[in-house]
């Protein structure tokens, strides 16, 4: 439904849609086949554990492998009222070969794996916030870069602040261009791969978009 939405919307761009491991059932397979300019790619042709990429992370490791040279990856979950190709020519992404939008929580919840079981780190605890912020600083360095979003610029700071900002990065819909970037692209795919600890810190995928 989604994709045959996008070419309702004048969208003529190609398509990969990406799974791990054949997740998709025939039928939703059959009707893919169906569609004009849109292909199935399975990340089982470049990885070994199909299993672990299942989920979030497996947006971590498409632009490593996807065809294109620059892509939009959108959630399946992602609706658009307007064709998305006139975000290529946004000013944005023409300066900087990257596009990113932003989302909103009611309060940030942080899972760590802790034994056999996830129990959820909010954003009043803060022996975790400093044990994030050393995790920060260790990836990024002491001084704070300039691609820091600014509601994480109180890792930088010396004092522990309350984080209050219900603003934060979202990855349904992120623009690449992947000739741009390679430095960024081989860091997401190993901040991804290496979810055990990244995810420690950071909700998911979203926000290893701007740490790579």
């Amino acid at each position: 439904e989604q994709l045959a939405d996008l070419r309702a919307l004048g969208c003529r761009l190609p398509v990969e849609v990406w799974e791990s491991g054949r997740e998709l059932d025939a039928q939703r397979r059959r009707m893919v086949s169906r569609l004009s300019g849109v292909r199935m790619r399975d990340l089982a042709d470049f990885v070994v554990d199909t299993e672990a990429w299942r989920g979030w992370q497996i947006k971590g490791a498409i632009p490593r492998f996807t065809d294109f040279d620059e892509l939009i990856l959108i959630d399946g979950d992602i609706g658009f009222a307007l064709n998305p190709e006139v975000l290529f020519r946004t000013a944005n992404y023409r300066a900087t070969g990257t596009y990113f939008f932003r989302d909103e929580q009611s309060k940030w919840r942080f899972f760590a794996d802790e034994g056999s079981s996830l129990r959820c780190k909010s954003c009043n605890d803060h022996r975790f916030y400093r044990s994030r912020k050393r995790w920060l600083r260790g990836l990024l360095g002491a001084t704070m870069p300039p691609s820091v979003p600014q509601e994480w610029a109180y890792h930088w700071e010396e004092a522990t602040v309350e984080n209050s900002t219900k603003e934060v990065m979202d990855s349904g819909v992120v623009l690449l261009d992947r000739r741009r970037h390679p430095g960024l692209i081989a860091n997401l795919f190993e901040l991804n791969a290496n979810r055990s600890v990244t995810y420690k810190y950071v909700y998911g995928d979203k926000e290893t978009f701007w740490l790579a």
